[in-house]
C-alpha cells in the first residue's frame, strides 16, 4: 500500500536528533494526518475522510496514507471511462455481469449492463495536507 512518507537525509539524521524530537515528528504527522481527512473529497459515506492513519516504521520517520484501495482515484483523478456492472463487485469474480447498474433517481429508468463516466478532475489531498505550512513550537501543533 503506497503512503506519503516524511523522509529523512541520512547526513541530516545527526543534525536533526539534535533539533527535532520524536514529539514533534509524532505532532506534525498526526497534524498531516488531520489534515489529509480534511481535505479529502466528502462521500456520501465519509469512508475516505475517516481512512487516514499513521504509521511509525522507525524513529524519525511517520506514514501517512488511506487504508482504502481507491483513495488514488479522487487524489490523482480519473479520465472518461467506461463502468460495467458486476466488475468491481467480489460476487462478479464468480458471476460476471449478473447484476445491473441502478441507483435511486436515476435519469434512465431502465438498469443498464455499463454507463460511460465523464471522469473526474484531480484533488490532491495528501499533497495539500504534506506541504501545508506549519508552526513547530508549544503554541503551534
Amino acid at each position: 500500500m503506497p503512503f506519503i512518507r516524511f523522509v529523512e537525509h541520512p547526513e541530516w539524521r545527526a543534525e536533526l536528533r539534535v533539533i527535532v524530537d520524536e514529539r514533534v515528528i509524532e505532532d506534525v504527522g498526526e497534524a498531516v494526518r488531520e489534515d489529509a481527512g480534511r481535505h479529502a473529497p466528502q462521500g456520501a459515506t465519509r469512508r475516505l475522510k475517516n481512512s487516514f492513519i499513521m504509521v511509525k516504521p522507525r524513529p524519525l520517520v511517520r506514514w501517512v496514507g488511506s487504508v482504502l484501495w481507491y483513495w488514488r482515484f479522487p487524489h490523482y483523478g480519473t479520465k472518461p471511462h467506461e463502468i460495467r456492472a458486476g466488475v468491481r463487485a467480489r460476487s462478479a469474480r464468480r458471476r460476471p455481469h449478473r447484476k445491473m447498474l441502478a441507483w435511486p433517481r436515476m435519469r434512465v429508468p431502465i438498469p443498464k449492463k455499463a454507463v460511460r463516466h465523464p471522469g473526474s478532475a484531480e484533488n490532491q489531498f495528501l499533497k495539500r495536507a504534506l506541504y501545508k505550512k506549519r508552526r513547530i513550537g508549544p503554541k503551534g501543533i
